[in-house]
């Protein structure tokens, strides 16, 4: 189970690592008395669950930084569909990936 909360870490996926961690945090607790070197594993799970929560809040402070600038011009609107479109074009993006892309810097 410290290998899932650090994988899911890895890939950015605050919440789930939170839930193992916390769960592997309060198990290691209870068997660091009949397992002596469970503490390793106690100490993984606090890391993980620092960096989740820190990610987490990280997270939300860029939405909100990039809710904030709603405010920009056009000229940069256009620019950053136009690279997109580029993107796409060469085929570097897919299109999923292109109308995402599309809706987030026209702010749908």
């Amino acid at each position: 189970m410290d290998i899932v909360a650090i994988v899911l870490v890895v890939l950015k996926k605050w919440k789930p690592a939170m839930v193992i961690s916390i769960i592997g945090l309060i198990l290691s607790f209870f068997l660091a008395f009949i397992m002596p070197f469970i503490w390793v594993s106690f100490i993984i799970y606090l890391i993980t669950l620092l960096v989740s929560i820190s990610g987490l809040k990280n997270e939300d402070n860029t939405y909100v930084t990039s809710s904030s600038s709603t405010s920009r011009s056009t000229d940069d609107i256009e620019t950053q569909l136009n690279k997109v479109q580029s993107l796409y074009n060469k085929g570097i993006i897919s299109e999923e990936e292109y109308h995402e892309s599309r809706k987030r810097i026209l702010g749908f």
